[in-house]
């Protein structure tokens, strides 16, 4: 059964049936709500642009909880049914025809494409309103944003219905309706100019000439001008007795109209930004452009792209087009919204004797100035939003923002449409590089074109500031140029072209950086300290010596600017040239001590936050952890941690090491140890390993020795190197038996077992682990006792001993699953599984294997998964599934190929194949 039907009056107070009855919704947010999804029946709203529409800058402190209780409030009123959860927001499931104000937009596209029946729909359209659109329905987005721009297309078209009565003579038809028009709008001179031609087609001159002087005192009072050439050479006909045209304009000439072409010059050599242009393309081809804002950091292109756009596009605007630079960043002070539009108002033709002196009443002027006329406005180089709004036109023009900030608050209140410019794609600046470098007559080989655009970031400014530095050498080897780039101390000198500061890239950044408040700049310069490739919050908390949500602010406020970008959500990370910037600030501004302990904090908090999150995974045993570290509530939340650091740990160990930070390596080296144990993930461990051993052997630590060599050794185990294996669990045995660390002890005796295990010596092996679960056992170590069995398990395996093994591994399982350690459990689970393949029971094996990959798809531990769909391959292929066996190896092979390594003795890409191909 369908739902009943619902149809949403917006043209006036809110009015809303269901199944043909009026239906009370509650006044507030709850109304909003309803208008919002209304404006886009049918098509899902997401839940950041409904907060933004619903509570603007007022946010409530849990938003989504506050959204989710409006949005059940409104089903209760409309029926569950009506109100989808849809693409991250929420869709209202009603007809576009349903909700008048879609309707009223649908009649005048009709109308505008130029149907038959134009007067029939322009009066069905304007038959829908009610009164004020949203009356009763309180939002700042509604009131300052949605209903102007619908009273304007309302306007609009009440003025092209009244031309098309006034043609066919039925000027008198149209005067009522006119006058109450112009008392709604006493400043709109264009609905003036038809009731004054209706008056006078009507018979009624004097009344004409009346009103005349109605608009005129109006203009003058609330503007301060005139009213314009248009209406005074009408005052001067009807003075005259000389009929009005049923346009609205004197049957004489009228002086022609000033069309603006302030387009700066094309780019002769510009290259790529195929996505961007096609997007223009198809934001123009709209009925109804939106305002357009592009933004990127400083030298990505953004006047470029937008003047090669314009230019392309330039028979879309006949009525002339309007550039303006208004320095939000650059030398001197942003330019004034008034002083703007006192240049956009001359551009357009007004005489200087027009303008007011208010910048109010100057953005009023500019509105009434633009309406019904097809003009491109490009403002260049805006600061903020505040900057932007005065200079907006109601509708008819269409406008494009450029600018180093995101602009949220256009694209929150006026809905702009934002263009992220980002730097080029490699292809597309070697091909910019090729075609300068050719016109300089240069040569370059293909592979010093690739690593110039490289080094250059593909930041479009510096891509031209190197092509321009090579070409003043045409004959001189490209070579020495990009030898010079390479040392990052002194990239920014290599690509900088002298006193041009608009070519300059280091004052193209300082004009960013200089518009920063103290506290973010601050934060700016010390991110150039950061030796990793991107950045949290939490870390970026540590590296300032602030609270995580001040930092989070800053970064916002950089990411904001473009001075920081923000791959995903919650991370952000700088452009290569931006970095240089931030060092060169830092290492200026900022004294020595201060220096050393923002880079001491960042390697504290790193480490200690990875003992942390290797806790969360493998137990206490991995370490101290520090107060100001970040806590994991689990296993998923741990590995993830470490699945988006793990290059940052890197580079900041090797960071810590240079300066001595002993205890920080050994702790970040111990913590990714155990991370990478578990994970298998494709780092390079061994050499921080070996720095970590240096660095506790510098400290006297024989304990985080021991550690070390537990580690180190299990890494030439996974190599195939047991021969060096085995002395480094001895090493370690022997220092940990010195100190009484019996956890230690276990993981050592266990080691020493796989070292036996792999060299055949199944009685040794067994012997050391039975060692550690006894050791475990009276010591209360769960997981120790867990790991040691589940090695036990292995020994019985391949010992052809299954009955053993599967107490072993029973009881691995129990012990695992009662620590509450998921992963390991996982582990041990798919063991279980090779215990049953090995008895021959396949399908409890495959029962296993697939239980093991479910926890390790919810893990995302990848390289397992890989693992036990490789063993469940064989399990099925036992089982007599040929079909499934594949289709596990297939999986298999396709994370092995993602992870981007052959594998190693464990799970090789090789083993795969050659299992594939046995069952093709």
């Amino acid at each position: 059964m369908s739902p009943p039907a619902v149809s949403i009056g917006l043209l006036g107070p809110l009015d809303v049936r269901v199944a043909g009855d009026q239906v009370d919704v509650p006044r507030g947010r709850v109304r909003v709500l309803l208008a919002v999804l209304a404006l886009s029946a049918g098509e899902s709203v997401t839940a950041d642009a409904l907060a933004e529409r619903i509570w603007g800058e007022h946010l409530p402190e849990n938003v989504r909880g506050s959204l989710h209780t409006l949005v059940m409030r409104l089903r209760r009123i409309l029926g569950a049914d009506r109100v989808a959860t849809s693409a991250g927001g929420y869709l209202l499931d009603v007809a576009a025809d349903a909700v008048d104000a879609t309707r009223f937009g649908r009649l005048l596209d009709r109308a505008d494409a130029g149907a038959n029946e134009e007067r029939a729909l322009l009066g069905e359209a304007l038959g829908l309103w009610r009164g004020e659109p949203f009356e009763g329905t309180a939002s700042d987005w509604l009131t300052r944003f949605e209903a102007p721009a619908l009273v304007d297309r309302r306007l609009r078209s009440a003025e092209r219905l009244a031309d098309l009565d006034l043609a066919v003579g039925r000027a008198a038809d149209v005067v009522a309706d006119l006058r109450a028009l112009v008392r709604e709008q006493p400043l709109r001179e264009s609905l003036w100019a038809r009731l004054l031609t209706g008056l006078d087609r009507a018979g009624r001159p004097a009344e004409a000439l009346a009103e005349y002087e109605q608009v005129r005192t109006a203009l003058a009072r609330e503007l301060g001008v005139a009213p314009g050439a248009v209406l005074q050479r009408m005052q001067a006909d009807l003075l005259d007795g000389v009929p009005l045209a049923a346009t609205g304009t004197p049957e004489r000439h009228p002086a022609p109209v000033p069309v603006p072409s302030q387009l700066p010059a094309d780019v002769d050599d510009f290259a790529g930004r195929g996505q961007a242009l096609g997007t223009l393309d198809e934001l123009l081809a709209r009925s109804d452009p939106p305002l357009i804002v592009v933004h990127g950091t400083g030298g990505v292109g953004k006047t470029a792209l937008v003047v090669h756009w314009a230019r392309r596009a330039i028979d879309a605007f006949p009525d002339g087009q309007l550039y303006l630079d208004l320095r939000g960043y650059g030398p001197g002070e942003p330019m004034e919204p008034a002083d703007a539009l006192d240049l956009m108002l001359r551009g357009l033709g007004v005489a200087a004797e027009r303008l007011p002196q208010d910048a109010d009443a100057r953005s009023a002027l500019l509105r009434t100035t633009l309406s019904g006329r097809r003009v491109l406005v490009v403002l260049d180089n805006a600061r903020d939003a505040d900057q932007v709004r005065p200079m907006l036109p109601g509708t008819g023009a269409v406008v494009i923002v450029t600018s180093r900030s995101q602009m949220r608050g256009l694209a929150a209140r006026e809905q702009a449409h934002r263009i992220d410019l980002d730097v080029l794609p490699a292809e597309d600046a070697r091909a910019f590089l090729a075609e300068r470098l050719k016109h300089q007559q240069v040569k370059c080989a293909d592979d010093a074109l690739a690593e110039l655009a490289d080094l250059c970031g593909y930041l479009p400014l510096a891509l031209t500031v190197a092509a321009e530095r090579a070409g003043r050498y045409p004959t001189s080897p490209l070579a020495a140029l990009i030898d010079e780039l390479r040392d990052e101390r002194s990239r920014l000198d290599v690509l900088e072209t002298g006193t041009d500061l608009s070519t300059s890239l280091r004052a193209a950044m300082s004009w960013s950086y200089r518009a920063l408040e103290a506290d973010a700049a601050r934060l700016f310069r010390l991110l150039g300290l950061h030796p990793g490739t991107d950045i949290g919050a939490p870390a970026a908390a540590a590296l300032a010596g602030a609270d995580r949500r001040v930092a989070a602010r800053l970064l916002d406020r950089l990411a904001e600017t473009h001075l920081v970008g923000s791959p995903r959500p919650g991370r952000y990370a700088m452009h290569d040239l931006v970095r240089a910037y931030a060092a060169e600030r830092v290492a200026r501004d900022d004294p020595d001590d201060e220096r050393d302990e923002a880079v001491r904090r960042l390697y504290r908090w790193y480490a200690r936050t990875s003992s942390s999150a290797s806790v969360a995974i493998w137990g206490p045993q991995a370490g101290e952890v520090g107060l100001d570290a970040a806590s994991f509530s689990d296993e998923l939340q741990g590995m993830s941690w470490f699945d988006t650091e793990r290059l940052n740990l890197v580079a900041v160990t090797v960071a810590a090491d240079r300066v001595g930070a002993h205890a920080d390596v050994v702790s970040l080296v111990r913590s990714m140890s155990i991370y990478l144990d578990l994970s298998r993930a494709p780092v390079e461990i061994e050499p921080l390993q070996e720095l970590a051993l240096a660095a506790a052997r510098a400290d006297g630590d024989e304990l985080a020795e021991a550690q070390i060599l537990i580690q180190l050794g299990r890494i030439h185990d996974r190599l195939g190197r047991p021969e060096l294996a085995q002395p480094h669990f001895e090493s370690a045995l022997h220092l940990l038996r010195t100190h009484g660390d019996v956890t230690g002890q276990c993981a050592a005796l266990g080691n020493l077992a796989i070292t036996h295990r792999a060299g055949g010596r199944y009685e040794q092996a067994i012997s050391l682990l039975e060692q550690a679960i006894d050791l475990a056992g009276k010591h209360g170590l769960t997981d120790r006792a867990a790991a040691s069995l589940n090695t036990l398990a292995a020994v019985y395996l391949d010992d052809h001993r299954v009955d053993d093994a599967r107490v072993a591994i029973t009881e691995s399982v129990r012990l695992w699953r009662k620590a509450g350690l998921t992963l390991r459990e996982g582990i041990a689970i798919d063991t279980l599984g090779s215990v049953h393949h090995a008895g021959g029971d396949h399908v409890l094996a495959i029962g296993s294997y697939a239980e093991a990959a479910e926890i390790f798809r919810g893990l995302s531990s990848v390289w397992w998964l890989a693992y036990t769909l490789r063993n469940a391959g064989h399990a099925q292929l036992a089982a007599g599934d040929r079909t499934a066996a594949a289709a596990s190896w297939q999986e298999a092979l396709r994370i092995v190929d993602e992870l981007g390594a052959e594998g190693n003795a464990e799970l090789s890409r090789s083993e795969l194949l050659e299992a594939l191909e046995s069952v093709r």
